[in-house]
């Protein structure tokens, strides 16, 4: 019974050490357990306040994406009516350019008309004269004798004279 006592006091011992620890690791737990359901209180409490302030918050951002949604809106209309202007100015600039060619080329058109008329204009101012000349020499020539004829053709050549002139 001896053998007996003693296993038995040492398996008490050994269980008693072993409940002991257990025990120990049982406090241990129970202590990060009440540690832990603090954090999860503070957890909730904090993601209720999270929650309060998004409700809160939600109509802000709300209008706060509208706002942003017809800015952009509004962005892209006045970028498109810039294009549509840019677009406009150089088609404008693109005709006025095309009308300039054109009026230069008239110029150059005119400016060749002009010179080919003054060209014309000394050739015939040259025979005129020319022609002037030799009408007053032959009046000169028959100026000396007083007939009808000869007065006739004095009175041509007066009127030459004068259409030449004017």
């Amino acid at each position: 019974m001896f053998c007996g006592d003693s296993i038995l006091r040492q398996e008490l011992g050994t269980l008693q050490t072993i409940q002991g620890d257990q025990a120990r690791r049982l406090d241990s737990l129970a202590t990060e357990n009440a540690e832990l359901q603090e954090k999860v209180k503070e957890a909730n409490l904090e993601r209720s306040l999270w929650e309060r302030e998004a409700k809160k918050a939600s109509p802000f951002l709300t209008s706060l994406r509208k706002a942003l949604a017809k800015s952009e809106a509004s962005l892209k209309l006045a970028q498109e009516s810039q294009d549509r202007k840019i677009k406009s100015a150089f088609k404008h600039s693109n005709d006025h350019a095309k009308k300039v060619e054109r009026l230069e080329e008239e110029v150059v058109t005119l400016t060749k008309a002009l010179a080919d008329r003054d060209h014309a204009y000394a050739e015939l101012h040259a025979v005129a004269t020319k022609h002037f000349e030799q009408l007053q020499e032959s009046t000169r020539l028959l100026l000396g004798g007083d007939s009808q004829p000869l007065r006739h053709a004095k009175a041509v050549i007066n009127s030459q004279r004068q259409v030449i002139l004017r």
